[in-house]
């Protein structure tokens, strides 16, 4: 977390469509809070080695408060 922003490099293994979403668990003073979900369609263009995988980004967003 920097300046409210949370940020998660993740490499995926496969191709198609992730659903993410963003959990805070909540903390004294501060309530927990889920994001609604968001998908990122991801094509892993024939990598070597067989591994379709590939990396993605959501950009920006908010949890609410």
């Amino acid at each position: 977390m920097n300046n409210g922003t949370a940020t998660l490099k993740h490499t995926f293994t496969t191709d198609g469509a992730h659903a993410i979403t963003a959990v805070y668990s909540g903390a004294t003073g501060f309530k927990e809070s889920t994001s609604s979900s968001s998908t990122v369609n991801l094509s892993g263009g024939g990598n070597p080695g067989g591994n379709p995988g590939g990396t993605g980004s959501l950009g920006t967003g908010s949890l609410g408060s």
